[in-house]
């Protein structure tokens, strides 16, 4: 009764543990997202003297219009944009990292089989090799000892 009892608390210790260990990286985790998020987010415009905003006001009341005459076969096409960027986070990652390396063993074990289905070719051209007879000429050709 009492090992029964020391083998759950030790039981629960680590479940505790591995419980802790948890919490810590989820925090970990969202850290990272926030300061991704800050990265992300562009600068607050800096506060301008009154006297730039009014010269930009200025320059923005008078547009300066420019007409260029051009043929409509030499207006390039507009290249369209996805509004949306799509970042990739680190759980797709290692799933495409994972993809990877087992198609990489996959090819090689294919390789392998490649490999020895022509051993396999190659030995039943020569025969079959039977050991016992290999065994009993070469103790015939190298004697222990000499008549």
């Amino acid at each position: 009764m009492e090992t029964i009892l020391t083998i759950l608390l030790v039981v629960g210790g680590i479940l505790y543990k591995i419980y802790e260990n948890y919490k810590e990286e989820m925090e970990k985790s969202r850290k990272r997202m926030q300061e991704r998020m800050k990265q992300m987010q562009p600068p607050a415009p800096t506060p301008q003297p009154q006297s730039m905003k009014s010269a930009q006001k200025q320059q923005e009341a008078k547009p300066i219009v420019l007409r260029v005459e051009r043929k409509r076969d030499e207006i390039p096409p507009i290249p369209v944009y996805q509004s949306e960027v799509r970042e990739i986070d680190e759980v797709e990652l290692a799933h495409q990292q994972r993809l990877a390396r087992q198609m990489k063993q996959r090819q090689a074990q294919q390789q392998q089989q490649q490999a020895l289905a022509l051993v396999e070719e190659h030995s039943n051209i020569q025969g079959e090799f039977d050991l016992r007879r290999a065994i009993i000429q070469q103790a015939i050709l190298e004697r222990p000892y000499k008549d």
